[in-house]
């Protein structure tokens, strides 16, 4: 399978150009990176997240910005490579992101 670079449509093994956007940019993708990469994005958001509940300055930051990449990564091609695992390791990477927010928030 070959993914374009610049949509991320599939195309065909002997594509030259993407049928969408008609980029000659395409490489092979296989389905475990894809499914790699929203686990490794999701586990990172809900460390940066928790990381940030021992006082370290701007971690919960981190870890609300690398869980929308987990989701985005989750959601965007859904239908091929979804990932329950990192969209829940997303969201929970957003939601103790923002709990330490709060509290930051409530104490400053």
């Amino acid at each position: 399978m070959m993914v374009c670079r610049v949509c991320g449509r599939e195309c065909a093994g002997e594509d030259l150009l993407c049928p969408d956007c008609r980029n000659s940019e395409t490489q092979p993708v296989r389905a475990k990176e894809l499914l790699l990469r929203q686990l490794v994005f999701g586990i990172l958001a809900v460390v940066f997240s928790a990381v940030a509940f021992l006082g370290i300055p701007l971690a919960h930051i981190f870890g609300i910005i690398l869980g929308g990449i987990a989701i985005f990564l989750a959601l965007y091609r859904r239908e091929a490579y979804f990932s329950t695992v990192g969209f829940l390791l997303g969201l929970a990477g957003i939601g103790l992101g923002m709990v330490r927010m709060i509290m930051i928030i409530l104490e400053g």
